[in-house]
């Protein structure tokens, strides 16, 4: 199996599949000292990419300010009217959007994490049918027994997880009122 990345140049492609090359990934793991990116097959780092532009797709599409320049292009960026938090307009594909696409390769799958679970998981990794598990209380006598799960939200089940420093890139490109130009 080989993985063809194409990257997203900032025109518009009708088939670009990721935000961030290999190398650019390899580049920004660098930078910070990160080892454990750098040990990774390359079609293992390719895959990695491609599923965090999925997920920042899904996850974030409906939220990131102004619009696509065309109906044919095939990921979000570029987008036209697209101001950041002090009016200056977004590149073709943003700076914070690359550092997102990295931080999610590296928690995707084959990096120990999916980024879109079909079920939440608990704390040891189970399925739970529930919810992650939030608190759980026991008392020995005479017997108590109490569980408390965090609600999975309204997509169908799903846990959406929290990786901070990608979430925290993302949020600096979304809707912060209801605003999406200056």
């Amino acid at each position: 199996m080989s993985i063809t990345l194409i990257v997203e140049d900032g025109t518009g492609l009708e088939n670009s599949n990721t935000y961030l090359s290999e190398a650019d990934a390899d580049a920004y793991f660098l930078e910070r000292g990160d080892t454990v990116w750098a040990a990774l097959d390359t079609e293992l780092k390719k895959a990695a990419l491609v599923i965090a532009t999925d997920y920042i797709e899904q996850r974030w599409g409906q939220r990131i300010r102004g619009v696509k320049y065309s109906q044919e292009q095939a990921l979000l960026f570029p987008r036209d009217g697209a101001y950041d938090a002090e009016g200056y307009l977004f590149d073709d594909v943003p700076v914070n959007l690359e550092k997102a696409t990295a931080e999610y390769a590296w928690f995707s799958k084959g990096l120990g994490m999916l980024l879109t679970p079909t079920a939440p998981v608990d704390a040891t990794g189970a399925v739970s049918p529930q919810g992650v598990t939030k608190r759980t209380f026991e008392k020995v006598g005479p017997i108590a027994e109490a569980v408390e799960f965090f609600s999975a939200g309204g997509d169908g089940g799903a846990y959406t997880p929290r990786i901070p420093v990608a979430d925290k890139w993302m949020k600096t490109l979304i809707h912060s009122g209801g605003r999406s130009s200056r």
